[in-house]
């Protein structure tokens, strides 16, 4: 990767770039003009984001872009200063640059702050374990651009703590997350505050976890897909999940007083929870089963055309619930028909028909495969 590196600084003369090592460190050769001059130019410069240290003599130092994990960090740690290519742990204003270190499982186990993470083309997936201790709690907050990945491996984050001591992961300010995915477990919170957004992100909350996106000051956020038997806890926001169009079971509670659920995208998404959210649950694309008598909490349930809406369970709505529906509805899963899916066939839905691809493939009305292109 080349980086806009000025070689004349106007007014103090010229200066050469010697190499450039690992994504993150430029050798550079000083005679004149000096460190101090070079840094003051680029001060006025709006392009220059250079940090400099680890001046080895007066005529030769290192020139950091960005703070970097370096290619052969000593430990997993991300608080050890000599992990990282400016030899002190990122301020809370740094974009972290992320390459292919021989370390990709990184451990935040104290309070940590940075405004993003960008993991490079090429760069291997990475782990982030934040994890509160019996030392004590443990949080990332990512508060200014968020999650860039260019590397198209996905990011994974584990959040989780003991009694007294969380863990914890804020996505702040405009921060996204990009297409991460963030598996939260007992006593582990993932929080979504201010303008911050979901990207893709794949989000799971087990049990003893929970994802939290009251601290929107937006109306809600999108995201990749939601499941697991932990907590999400809507506030009065609206969390519409669903673009990676994958089958996903959520059997925990969502809550929120005003809080709604919106499904996109092809997959089907099953609610097996006592959920209480009450602002009501919009049926966009795909499917939506429903596997527990509260599952749709309160509020209205709209369907669009062509969609379909599967009651595992005799449910017992938490209110009169009005329906408005130009999609499919099965009561019962026995009315249902089980249609083997035999060597290359397809699936058409219409808007009185429904099929489901969780575990089993079910069709109602029965449906006859097509071969693929017909």
């Amino acid at each position: 990767m080349i980086f806009p590196i000025p070689d004349t600084v106007p007014g103090f003369g010229t200066y050469d770039v010697l190499l450039q090592l690992n994504f993150e460190r430029i050798w550079v050769n000083f005679s004149t003009p000096s460190q101090q001059q070079i840094q003051m130019w680029l001060s006025t410069n709006p392009t220059a984001t250079f940090n400099w240290n680890d001046v080895a003599t007066d005529t030769r130092t290192v020139v950091s872009v960005a703070p970097g994990w370096l290619a052969t960090p000593v430990n997993s740690d991300w608080n050890t200063a000599a992990n990282w290519t400016v030899g002190s742990v990122p301020l809370a204003t740094d974009t972290v640059r992320l390459g292919a270190p021989t370390v990709t499982a990184i451990d935040v186990r104290q309070a940590t702050q940075v405004a993003g993470l960008s993991f490079l083309s090429g760069a291997p997936a990475h782990s982030f374990n934040v994890t509160g201790n019996a030392g004590g709690a443990a949080s990332l907050v990512i508060s200014g651009v968020g999650i860039d990945d260019q590397s198209g491996n996905r990011p994974s984050f584990v959040v989780s703590g003991i009694s007294g001591n969380l863990g914890t992961l804020q996505f702040a300010n405009s921060a996204t997350a990009d297409d991460a995915v963030i598996t939260t477990g007992a006593f582990g919170v993932t929080r979504f505050t201010d303008t911050s957004s979901g990207g893709t992100a794949q989000l799971v909350a087990n049990l003893g976890g929970a994802v939290d996106m009251s601290g929107l000051t937006s109306s809600g956020i999108s995201v990749g897909s939601i499941a697991g038997a932990g907590n999400f806890a809507l506030g009065s926001k609206t969390l519409t999940t669903g673009l990676l169009n994958t089958d996903t079971e959520v059997s925990g509670v969502i809550s929120g007083a005003g809080g709604s659920l919106t499904k996109v995208g092809n997959g089907a998404l099953i609610l097996s929870g006592s959920n209480t959210y009450s602002g009501g649950t919009q049926l966009n694309a795909g499917s939506l089963v429903v596997a527990s008598n509260n599952a749709l909490g309160g509020g209205t349930l709209n369907m669009a055309s062509g969609q379909a809406f599967l009651l595992r369970t005799r449910p017992t709505f938490r209110s009169a619930m009005p329906f408005s529906s130009q999609g499919a509805v099965i009561s019962r899963r026995r009315q249902a028909q089980r249609r083997p899916s035999r060597g290359r066939s397809r699936m058409e839905v219409l808007p009185e028909r429904w099929c489901s691809t969780v575990l089993e493939r079910w069709c109602w009305p029965p449906l006859t495969p097509t071969p693929e292109g017909r």
